[in-house]
């Protein structure tokens, strides 16, 4: 199925940097056994390098720098069988020409200031039961101005892939300006001894695009921050990610992997994240959270990092632990901030205590707020779980907390403050100003929460459309049809939600 970002997504940020006019135009044919390298090292702007779809060719590929503007694009033979704005898969090999590691090596790498970079149809992979540490690098994190960056580099209808046996730490190191990585498909990225990232950025500016992609790795699906930016004062900023499948299989259950979350921000501003679904998340020891925002000033190495003005909006989560936790400040140094958070239109189910260990915060929780965050605004969002809590407010008080016009189930222990108690009590101990409004929240308790919210006995008392079916938007027939604060219904707004994930899991 295509894909196309809904025009008000598509003004969040200017993607331009994608097209580019050419200025010279050949194609450099590599035939099996041909150099790749010689064909990248002769290439100039506007030139195109067509490597032979079967092919194997091993080693370490390097993408450099090249004077000019225009494009320079490296595709399969076979790429026109791959169709335009189409998501590759494995079954697709046979169509790609394949670029291997050799030994634990990084087959490619883009280089200081490399740009306009075009890869097309190709399988990156590691080499046969050797575990890789980056599969590719774009930017190796040194670069220490941001003109030494790599920028303008898209990775398109990519298969990249660790070895099926062995795993993989990361698939795409993202330390560059100006990168679009869609269509592709990752996989076998894990370990049961360390931290693994499908996509990880600590050393790069943005804008960066991460679309339509399958996205399958055990510790974390995408990333940025996490490492001491060798840029001073950098915060990667303007970045979408929209419409990829992030899922981690039931089946790595068995293997006892490093298992932590799909998407994480511990530096970063100015970030979209919609239409996306996110799928299994179980690790006990870092509560099955689904989505981590904690800001990091990696022990005082990057005093300015923030995480703030991100938008979550129109996504699916299903099968964790818990669903969202936000952490205000550092909490190894009290330091960082994380503020403005909109969390809108946004479907949970199945979060679930059983996928991860209440002893460590996850307990079903939709959301846990911790060390001062600021401005977080839960809006239009249906919330199926079951555990401990609905809402966990833990260690320093924040500010700004909204929670308006959800459909949620309350569980045990509902709105819960740390060692004060559920509902109003804990709003007041844990957050300086607060909203709670709108809200349908099954199994509440009216007299220990805040008044204009309802509370149904029986999830069937809320009067989903066809909740069997998987509809979850509210009847004409429920007693809260149109009953939201801004004359909508409560819970999310299913029609976004099919649109922006339709097509998503394939």
């Amino acid at each position: 199925m295509t894909h196309k970002l809904s025009s008000n997504i598509s003004l969040f940020i200017n993607f331009s940097f994608v097209f580019g006019l050419s200025v010279h135009a050949s194609d450099i044919a590599v035939p099996n056994g041909g150099n790749v390298q010689a064909a990248i090292n002769s290439a100039l702007p506007g030139d195109t390098i067509t490597l032979a779809a079967g092919a194997v060719f091993a080693g370490q590929f390097s993408f450099p720098e090249k004077t000019g503007t225009g494009w320079i694009t490296v595709r399969s033979s076979q790429y026109a069988r791959l169709p335009a704005l189409k998501r590759v898969g494995p079954s697709q090999t046979s169509l790609m020409p394949v670029l291997q590691a050799v030994g634990s090596s990084t087959p490619i790498t883009f280089t200081t200031r490399a740009h306009h970079w075009k890869l097309v149809g190709i399988e990156i992979r590691s080499d046969v039961g050797v575990y890789n540490y980056d599969l590719m690098r774009i930017g190796d994190g040194y670069q220490s101005t941001v003109a030494d960056l790599p920028h303008d580099i898209v990775i398109d209808r990519c298969y990249i892939h660790g070895d099926a046996t062995a795993g993989s730490k990361r698939a795409i190191a993202l330390n560059g300006a100006a990168i679009t990585v869609r269509d592709s498909y990752i996989a076998n990225i894990f370990s049961d001894v360390q931290e693994t990232q499908g996509m990880l950025g600590w050393n790069g500016t943005g804008p960066i695009l991460i679309e339509n992609n399958h996205i399958e790795a055990a510790g974390l699906g995408l990333m940025f921050g996490g490492a001491t930016p060798s840029i001073t004062n950098l915060v990667p900023a303007g970045i979408v990610v929209s419409h990829n499948h992030f899922l981690k299989p039931l089946a790595w259950k068995a293997l006892n992997l490093i298992v932590k979350h799909h998407f994480e921000l511990k530096n970063g501003r100015n970030i979209l994240f919609t239409g996306n679904v996110l799928e299994n998340d179980w690790h006990p020891s870092v509560r099955g959270t689904a989505i981590m925002l904690t800001v990091r000033t990696e022990a005082g190495g990057a005093p300015w990092a923030v995480v703030e003005d991100v938008k979550i909006i129109g996504n699916i989560i299903r099968n964790a632990g818990s669903g969202i936790t936000v952490s205000g400040f550092d909490d190894s140094s009290n330091a960082g901030a994380t503020r403005r958070i909109l969390i809108q239109d946004n479907l949970l189910i199945g979060i679930d205590q059983a996928n991860s260990d209440p002893n460590f915060w996850g307990r079903g929780a939709f959301l846990f707020l911790v060390h001062h965050p600021v401005d977080i605004w839960a809006n239009h969002n249906t919330v199926l779980s079951k555990g401990l809590t609905l809402v966990d407010l833990d260690y320093e008080p924040g500010s700004g907390l909204r929670l308006e016009n959800n459909v949620f189930q309350s569980n045990t222990l509902g709105i819960y403050g740390a060692g004060v108690g559920s509902g109003t009590i804990a709003l007041n101990a844990y957050q300086s100003t607060w909203s709670m409004k709108g809200n349908v929240m099954q199994g509440g308790l009216a007299a220990e929460n805040p008044a204009n919210n309802s509370f149904p006995i029986a999830l069937t008392d809320v009067g989903f459309t066809n909740m069997a079916g998987g509809d979850y938007s509210i009847a004409p027939s429920s007693p809260y049809y149109r009953k939201a604060t801004d004359g909508k219904n409560p819970g999310a707004d299913m029609n976004l939600i099919n649109r922006t994930t339709s097509g998503v899991v394939q």
